[in-house]
């Protein structure tokens, strides 16, 4: 006889609460440049302390730059090599689990497209992480290119281009100190201003040619290196040129899904995706080659949910990318917690009020919640219009951000994982009969 095991009304409330700060917690390590730009910077200027602001300008004397920190000669270095003259301020502006961050300022800056003098914005490390700011710094330079092409028709050009941090430098420490940096743009964010602007902006990169400008001569699916998804490995290899359907589907499989369920380790997933998805899943694709579609490589963010996402001088801006080309439907894969920690900050609703909210009304509110409504889409579709067999394949993009959680926090996540996957078995089933 099996006991049965009830839970109060105050517990489920309790249980509920602290699993909603878990996926908080969990998730502050990768939205903090998000967080640490749109919310604590501009609150933590009036409040550095002394000893935290490095001056370095022509003033300086031999003694201090003797006193500078690795970070601090490196970049020192970096601007007189650069013809920026000399550091002005460094001041500190948040870190992630991996990385620090600052803000930096020079004697002799250069000037933006809008002939403005620029502010940098540091990512360092003590380690050696240069294949990840490389990543990140490459990806950066092939969303500015793919987010800029003239296409010679567009007449909103100016308006539906994102605003991309331009890329300075990255790289280990030149000085033979341990330690690597990614110096980039500094962006004043702002908020998100218009949905359907950010929407056509989206679209317009995902339609970009794949070109030599844009990093593709070969028309493949992969990227120029292999990056990071959060802290995941995030392999990609190119396929052969010119490639279609066919190629998508087995990158996806192989070097996506197949990537993640490696590391995860998950037996029942595992088997569940090698006996009864992979076989088949050129059945999700059936609709656009009955359609005669072929699929063409997009660039695609790779990691794009309200995190990411703000605005600067006017344009849309994202950021933080997990950069690769592949099906432009694949930057749709949205996983549920980065949709509820997007719903704590969108509402500004304190953990504790969530008791008074009943869990199925937070999940019909999961696509509000992560940023995407009806105004982005309107925008987004206006150039890129919804295929069939859209809704079938989707779970196959959101099981592989649900793996990934999985492979970076543990828990609960794989259980999520098993059920996009098994409703990808469901609906495989339905297309075989």
């Amino acid at each position: 006889m099996h006991k049965v095991f009830t839970m109060t009304s105050r517990s489920a409330t309790t249980a509920f609460n602290a699993a909603v700060l878990l996926f908080a917690l969990r998730l502050q390590t990768e939205s903090s440049f998000a967080f640490t730009t749109h919310t604590h910077y501009y609150s933590r200027m009036n409040h550095v302390l002394p000893s935290s602001t490095v001056g370095v300008g022509a003033a300086s004397t031999t003694a201090h730059y003797a006193n500078l920190s690795p970070l601090d000669e490196e970049l020192q270095s970096w601007a007189s090599l650069s013809g920026f003259g000399s550091i002005d301020k460094s001041i500190p502006a948040g870190s992630s689990g991996w990385a620090s961050f600052r803000k930096v300022t020079v004697t002799n800056p250069p000037n933006n497209a809008d002939n403005k003098p620029v502010s940098f914005f540091v990512k360092s490390s003590s380690r050696s992480c240069k294949e990840m700011f490389e990543g990140e710094a490459l990806g950066l330079m092939a969303m500015h290119a793919c987010s800029n092409y003239d296409d010679g028709i567009s007449t909103t050009r100016s308006t539906d281009s994102l605003r991309i941090p331009k890329v300075y430098h990255y790289g280990n420490y030149s000085s033979g100190g341990k330690g690597s940096l990614l110096v980039m743009e500094y962006l004043n964010l702002a908020g998100r201003s218009d949905d359907r602007t950010l929407g056509r902006a989206v679209a317009r990169m995902h339609l970009a040619p794949a070109n030599e400008e844009s990093g593709n001569p070969h028309k493949a699916f992969g990227f120029s290196v292999d990056n990071t998804i959060g802290g995941t490995p995030q392999p990609n290899p190119w396929t052969k040129p010119n490639s279609g359907t066919k190629e998508w589907i087995e990158f996806f499989r192989d070097h996506r899904i197949g990537h993640q369920l490696n590391l995860a380790d998950d037996s029942y997933c595992s088997n569940l995706w090698n006996d009864d998805i992979a076989p088949r899943l050129h059945l999700l694709f059936e609709d656009l080659m009955e359609e005669g579609k072929e699929i063409q490589p997009s660039l695609l963010h790779g990691d794009l949910w309200s995190g990411n996402i703000g605005s600067a001088d006017g344009k849309p801006s994202i950021f933080d990318p997990a950069v690769y080309w592949g099906h432009h439907e694949a930057e749709w894969g949205v996983s549920l917690e980065k949709q509820l920690l997007a719903c704590l900050v969108c509402i500004g609703v304190a953990v504790q009020c969530l008791s008074l909210l009943w869990k199925p009304i937070i999940h019909q509110q999961m696509s509000w919640c992560a940023g995407f409504g009806p105004q982005f889409w309107e925008g987004y579709r206006s150039l890129i219009p919804q295929d069939e067999g859209f809704l079938d394949r989707k779970p196959l993009y959101d099981a592989y951000h649900q793996l990934n959680h999985y492979n970076l926090f543990g828990g609960g996540y794989i259980g999520s994982a098993r059920s996009h996957l098994e409703n990808l078995k469901k609906r495989l089933n339905a297309k075989e009969k």
